[in-house]
């Protein structure tokens, strides 16, 4: 049996059963199949095409409305790092054709502004997946496996920091193709935006706390759990894994965010559910925050 027909044949377990035994859903899914190791809770209600619809609209539309919020709100305050307003909307246009998050860039640009910035891009990234499960599919719990148990917070902070930790020693392997590069670049400039003090306190909640469970929400509960009943497990976790890599667009940590998606996304898809993935992910983020601020050579 292939990924596909055996995606086809699961059933998500049916919230509301009418007398006669017929179910509301659109879209019913069946019991997990051993050969392929998915939880019976793994499927999405949604009637095609909607998860393509909402999955685009939020993919290219969160980052293109936070990089426009950016420049409004620095516009509002007497900041102006581009010439015109359309400036920024080419930006936008070329980062997102290249698969890069849109986002406002310039000198001195207040905290504040990139953490309303990242809050906006976020919550346009995840909302709208929530909303149309409780709109039009049985729930966030059901479609999206947004639920967590107590053992999801050991596990998933114990697989979050050791796929950090090991980090060195995949870039260890890659040294003869990359070169001797500084991976923990990236992250550094990352919490230098905070300019010490509250600022990176800041922007550390926002990385630890807020991408892991928008992010989670987005890729593991709606692109891969749509994907995989379309395409199969297999090529949905490769694609959903290569769109996460790519999402973050540096090409450098591109290696390892690939390497921690694949893992995230077969947690998802075994579990059934985001908890452990969302906590691997917070204690993956966590970590580097961790291993940056007091072991600045480690990763370097």
């Amino acid at each position: 049996m292939n990924d596909e027909t055996a995606s086809s044949n699961r059933r998500l377990p049916d919230r509301d059963r009418a007398d006669d035994g017929t179910t509301d859903t659109a879209v019913a899914v069946d019991e997990a199949l051993p050969d392929h190791g998915i939880s019976p809770d793994f499927g999405i209600s949604w009637p095609a095409p909607l998860p393509l619809i909402v999955a685009l609209a939020s993919f290219f539309g969160a980052p293109f409305v936070a990089a426009v919020v950016g420049q409004v709100l620095l516009m509002a305050v007497g900041i102006d790092p581009y010439p015109s307003a359309a400036q920024v909307l080419g930006q936008s246009i070329g980062q997102l054709s290249q698969g890069q998050g849109a986002s406002v860039t310039g000198p001195d640009v207040p905290v504040w502004i990139s953490a309303i910035q990242f809050l906006v891009g976020a919550g346009l990234l995840a909302g709208p997946p929530v909303v149309v499960a409780l709109r039009r599919g049985m729930g966030p719990v059901r479609d999206l496996g947004l639920r967590v148990v107590a053992r999801d917070v050991p596990v998933g902070l114990g697989i979050g920091a050791a796929c950090q930790l090991l980090v060195p020693v995949l870039y260890f392997v890659l040294r003869p193709f990359l070169g001797d590069r500084d991976v923990s670049e990236a992250a550094r400039q990352t919490l230098e935006r905070g300019r010490g003090g509250v600022g990176v306190a800041v922007v550390v909640a926002l990385v630890v706390l807020v991408a892991p469970v928008t992010e989670e929400i987005f890729f593991r509960g709606l692109v891969l759990r749509a994907a995989e009943r379309a395409y199969g497990p297999t090529a949905a976790l490769i694609g959903t894994s290569l769109l996460f890599a790519l999402y973050h667009f540096q090409l450098l940590q591109f290696p390892a965010l690939l390497v921690l998606a694949v893992i995230l996304g077969t947690i998802a898809m075994r579990t059934g559910r985001l908890g452990t993935a969302i906590f691997a992910h917070l204690g993956f983020n966590l970590t580097a925050v961790i291993l940056v601020l007091g072991f600045p050579g480690l990763l370097s």
